[in-house]
């Protein structure tokens, strides 16, 4: 995808319905299942808790691994 197709995409987490919903402009297109932190939300660093607030994506971990393979400090376990 090119740049602007990149600015048209967002991603929002539900943390009460534990999902992701992802939007291509403005549109829902995909609908998948998310653990948050046990810690629940937070900001405080090394609180362990799941940030609020609007993030850029550095990386994915875990696209070729198995469905609900389990992530400990992004190491599947």
């Amino acid at each position: 995808l090119d740049n602007q197709s990149h600015s048209q995409q967002i991603i929002f987490v539900d943390v009460q319905k534990q999902q992701m919903r992802c939007y291509q402009q403005a549109e829902l297109f995909k609908v998948y299942p998310v653990s948050t932190a046990r810690n629940g939300l937070g900001e405080k660093m090394n609180s362990e808790c799941t940030p609020r607030g609007w993030h850029r994506i550095h990386s994915i971990i875990g696209r070729e691994m198995e469905a609900n393979t389990v992530f400990v400090a992004r190491v599947s376990t």
